[in-house]
């Protein structure tokens, strides 16, 4: 990540020790927001720099006119 320290680090966790607990559970959703978190950076860092003129308003769908 950017400097941010892992909440799983250090402590060893895999899927079999996520029994319920809820302390374990909200440990593990952290864990994959962090993963997705960096995914979005890279894959915007990525795409960004093969295609610089993709954007949120060359992305956008203009709503469809109805016919008069």
């Amino acid at each position: 990540m950017t400097g941010d320290r892992s909440v799983t680090e250090g402590k060893g966790i895999t899927m079999a020790d996520f029994s319920g607990d809820p302390e374990q559970t909200r440990v593990y959703r952290r864990f994959i927001e962090e993963i997705e978190m960096a995914l979005r950076a890279a894959n915007r860092e990525i795409i960004g720099k093969q295609i610089p003129e993709l954007n949120k308003e060359s992305f956008s769908v203009s709503p469809s006119r109805s016919p008069s």
